[in-house]
């Protein structure tokens, strides 16, 4: 059976994410830091609030947090915090109809201009004040999200919240680091709705490595022990019917007898970032040595016993 030395095998994780909050005046960005940060609205809050950094232990990915509020008059000072940051939370007022226009026409071109990779995340915020069900996603919205996320590659996420009634705020921040720690854009193509080819590549590496036998497949014995590289733990034999039923449904070629193809290795991890696990696919890997930019570095190359 293959082994894999445990030393050294995870690039070391990031441990501070650095978000700039950006947006027209008026969209909420204060109330939202602010929010986060102290569970509490303010009627009369500060246009621009200072820096804040939270530790790692008072946010639920476990990274320090630095959010960065911002002027949007002030030109100068946001291209300087655009380069500094790691992401950028772009926001918007979801009860203005000019709002959204704007963020097309400006913001996410500006971003885009200054650091084309840089991660985005995209809020709508005062969806309390919109008219109708604001508990309930807008469906026009829903499609212009989806429009965005195909036109601007770097939109890692689009969702909607309400700083006053404490909708969605943590989530908001949650999405931006999730961004940087696991980012989509380096995985997985939105225009064409499929894994990139780097990390199609890196998978098969993987698929190869667990394949102990030679014979293309992943039998049951493999796949734990894929699992049990990636989360320390083997699949229960429910979760392997599961695995087996949905590849047989969705993509037949997945399946040949019992034993997993790589076509059915890559499918799985495509639809873990479809519906919005990347941190899975990301966890797979890192654990077999992968770093940000899919390249395997010589010293993780797993060490092969036969």
């Amino acid at each position: 059976q293959n082994s894999m030395k445990r030393r050294d095998r995870h690039p070391a994780p990031q441990k501070a994410v650095r978000i700039v909050v950006l947006g027209d005046p008026g969209a909420g960005k204060s109330s939202i830091i602010t929010v986060f940060i102290s569970g509490h609205f303010e009627e009369n809050i500060s246009p621009l609030i200072p820096v804040a950094v939270l530790p790692p232990e008072a946010t639920v990915d476990n990274v320090s947090v630095t959010l960065v509020d911002t002027n949007a008059s002030d030109s100068k000072t946001l291209v300087a915090e655009i380069h500094n940051a790691d992401v950028a939370l772009i926001v918007y007022a979801g009860d203005q109809p000019d709002s959204f226009p704007r963020l097309r026409s400006f913001w996410l071109p500006f971003v885009s201009q200054q650091r084309p990779d840089l991660p985005i995340v995209i809020v709508a915020n005062k969806v309390d004040l919109r008219s109708g069900d604001s508990l309930h996603i807008d469906k026009g919205l829903r499609a212009s999200a989806a429009a965005i996320m195909r036109e601007w590659q770097a939109a890692e996420t689009c969702l909607e919240c309400s700083a006053r009634r404490r909708i969605n705020v943590t989530e908001a921040v949650h999405y931006a680091v999730k961004a940087v720690l696991h980012p989509t854009g380096a995985l997985y193509d939105t225009r064409t709705r499929d894994l990139r080819p780097a990390c199609a590549r890196a998978l098969r590496w993987v698929h190869g490595v667990c394949d102990a036998d030679g014979d293309g497949l992943l039998d049951e014995e493999e796949l734990n022990w894929y699992q049990e590289t990636v989360f320390g733990a083997p699949l229960q034999p429910h979760q392997l019917r599961s695995i087996k039923d949905l590849l047989r449904r969705t993509r037949p070629e997945g399946m040949l007898g019992e034993g997993v193809t790589q076509e059915g290795f890559l499918h799985l991890h495509r639809l873990f970032i479809q519906r919005g696990r990347t941190e899975t696919a990301w966890a797979a890997l890192r654990a077999f040595g992968f770093g940000p930019n899919l390249r395997l570095a010589p010293a993780r190359l797993p060490n092969l016993a036969l």
